[in-house]
């Protein structure tokens, strides 16, 4: 399980999106930020290559086709929309995107928060010889 600390309160932007009337809305995702991303070049790069899926390809995929997978923390369930898809599920490794795919096709919508950052405890990976055991 990856263990983050809020860079700002999570809580507050993401849950008070469920209170703004969208019933069909089942999960408010936002983005991870990194405490060692300036550490050294592979850091930067990593960090560039991640910074591109939450604010290209998330934000996108959210607003043009209301759908991108969850990324498996720094997001916030609705639980009537964990519970009508079938719940979560460790059947498989991808168990993140299995549940968002499987509400996405029981009709429930996603939002993404580009402006709220989740501050990760776990590291980039800072030596290419760690990088290439992964």
């Amino acid at each position: 399980m990856i263990q983050y600390a809020c860079h700002t309160s999570l809580s507050h932007p993401t849950v008070s999106v469920f209170f703004k009337g969208n019933e069909e809305l089942a999960l408010v995702q936002t983005r991870w930020a990194f405490v060692n991303k300036d550490e050294n070049l592979l850091t930067r790069l990593q960090n560039i290559n991640l910074s591109f899926h939450f604010e290209v390809e998330q934000q996108v995929n959210g607003v043009f086709i209301n759908f991108f997978g969850f990324n498996g923390t720094a997001g916030v369930w609705r639980i009537k929309a964990l519970e009508d898809c079938g719940g979560w599920l460790e059947r498989t490794t991808v168990e993140d995107m299995d549940i968002a795919v499987r509400a996405h096709l029981c009709g429930w919508k996603f939002i993404y928060l580009n402006d709220v950052k989740v501050l990760m405890l776990t590291k980039l990976l800072r030596s290419f010889l760690l990088f290439t055991r992964c």
